[in-house]
């Protein structure tokens, strides 16, 4: 069974190796920008955890784990938008240094991306995976509107 920082080598090296096109750079610049300011990368390492208690090789587990990372990164994007926040793990937000409407862009984009990502789980998982995800990804949009609503 690997560790903890073996499984968070194999994350950090998926999303640095991630390809993005040439263009448009406002578009890519501010998603590159947010994967790395790294984090602690728990939910991608805890799928990657879950997948090798019953398997020596987490292979085929690591692009639908790092599209989880992505979706992550997305919320906390559109949260720096919602509650105006200019520094992020001490570093200037998405929407200080683009400003709001590239960051909504680039976040909308993480969500496709991450999607992408996700849909690379094993064609045996691909149709129960995707709806967790899909299921997960509206409860966790809809409940921050929620809040937003009741506290503003």
């Amino acid at each position: 069974m690997k560790t903890f920082n073996e499984l968070l080598k194999i994350v950090e090296q998926e999303i640095e190796n991630i390809s993005y096109p040439d263009g448009p750079k406002n578009f890519y610049d501010p998603v590159k920008y947010i994967l790395s300011l790294g984090g602690k990368r728990l939910r991608p390492v805890f799928g990657l955890m879950a997948c090798n208690m019953f398997s020596d090789s987490v292979d085929e587990a690591v692009k639908p784990s790092v599209g989880m990372e992505i979706f992550h990164n997305f919320t906390l994007l559109h949260d720096d938008i919602m509650d105006n926040s200019m520094l992020r793990r001490k570093q200037p937000t998405v929407n200080a240094k683009w400003g709001n409407n590239v960051a909504i862009l680039s976040g909308d984009g993480m969500t496709y991306i991450a999607t992408k990502y996700v849909m690379a789980s094993p064609a045996w998982a691909r149709g129960q995976v995707m709806d967790i995800y899909l299921k997960t990804a509206i409860k966790t949009v809809s409940q921050r509107e929620i809040l937003m609503a009741v506290f503003t």
